[in-house]
C-alpha cells in the first residue's frame, strides 16, 4: 500500500486594507459632564485571506508625534470596529487640551502592512469666557449700587475661546430674571414687561466642544417710569386778570423721580 501526500505552503503578497474610518466627533471634552466626553474611532479591516488573522494597532500621538496612549494592539478578524477613546493616557490620566492624531495600523500574518490611516481630534475641557457690556441710556450712581437702566437701553455678549487650539465659542445665551435661557443673536434689552426695580441677568457661554460656561450675572435697575414736573407758583389755576403778571416772576414747582438728574425750564411769549 502506497501513501501520497502534498505540501502547500500559502503565499500571500496582498496587505490587508484599513477603510472607513472616521470619528463620532474630531472635538471632544473627557471632563466627566456627560456631553462628547468620548471619541469612536469607526474603520473597517479587510484581507484577501477570509480567515486570516491581522494585527491591529490603534496609538493616539500628541501634536509633538509622542505616543501618549495604545488604544488596542491584537489579532482581529476582517470586519467593522468601533474602538472608544476616553481621552485618557496610558497611565489613565486625562490628557491636556490640545490636538491628537490617532493613528490606525494593521499587519497580516505574513507581514504585509496595511496603510496607515488617521484621524485628528481636538481634546477641549475648558469653557470658553464671556462679558457684558451696557450701552445708553444709563445711570451709574459710583457708589456700588446698580447702574440704572431702562428697555431702550442695549445689553451686548461677547465671549472668547482663551486657548487658540480649542474648539472654539459656538454660541452665548442670557435669562433675565430667571424667566429661561436665551439664545443670544445680537443686543438685547429688557422687555418692558418687567416691573421697575433691580433686574438680575444670567449670561454664559457654550463652547464646540459641549463645555458650559458657569453662569455670570449682573444686577441692574430697571426705570420705565417717566418724572412728574408740577407747577405751584404760579398757579395753573388762574385765569383771567390774575394771569397777568409784571416785573420778575418767581417759578415755584416740583419734580420727583426715584432717579431724578436734571430738569429743564423753557417758556415763550
Amino acid at each position: 500500500t502506497a501513501s501520497y501526500y502534498a505540501i502547500f505552503r500559502l503565499k500571500d503578497d496582498i496587505p490587508p486594507e484599513i477603510k472607513n474610518v472616521s470619528v463620532s466627533s474630531n472635538l471632544f471634552s473627557p471632563n466627566g459632564d456627560g456631553i462628547l466626553d468620548t471619541a469612536t474611532i469607526n474603520w473597517t479591516l479587510s484581507d484577501n485571506i477570509t480567515f486570516n488573522l491581522v494585527d491591529a494597532e490603534i496609538v493616539v500621538n500628541d501634536s509633538s508625534g509622542n505616543i501618549i496612549r495604545e488604544l488596542i494592539k491584537q489579532e482581529r478578524l476582517q470586519g467593522t470596529y468601533a474602538d472608544v477613546w476616553d481621552g485618557k493616557d496610558n497611565s489613565g490620566v486625562v490628557v491636556p487640551d490640545g490636538k491628537y492624531v490617532i493613528n490606525i495600523d494593521a499587519k497580516d500574518l505574513f507581514g504585509n502592512k496595511a496603510i496607515q490611516q488617521s484621524v485628528k481630534v481636538i481634546v477641549d475641557t475648558v469653557s470658553s469666557m464671556s462679558s457684558i457690556s451696557i450701552g445708553q441710556p444709563q445711570y451709574d450712581y459710583k457708589d456700588e449700587t446698580p447702574i440704572v437702566v431702562s428697555s431702550m437701553t442695549l445689553f451686548t455678549l461677547t465671549a472668547v475661546d482663551p486657548d487658540p487650539d480649542a474648539s472654539g465659542v459656538d454660541y452665548s445665551e442670557y435669562n433675565i430674571n430667571n424667566s429661561g435661557w436665551a439664545r443670544y443673536s445680537s443686543p438685547f434689552s429688557i422687555p418692558n414687561t418687567f416691573s421697575d426695580g433691580n433686574i438680575t441677568i444670567n449670561y454664559r457661554s457654550v463652547d464646540k466642544a459641549g463645555n458650559v460656561e458657569v453662569a455670570k450675572s449682573i444686577t441692574i435697575t430697571l426705570d420705565n417710569t417717566r418724572p412728574v414736573a408740577e407747577f405751584l407758583s404760579p398757579s395753573p389755576d388762574l385765569i383771567g386778570i390774575e394771569q397777568n403778571v409784571n416785573g420778575i416772576v418767581t417759578i415755584i414747582g416740583t419734580s420727583t423721580d426715584l432717579h431724578f438728574d436734571y430738569y429743564n425750564l423753557e417758556y415763550a411769549e
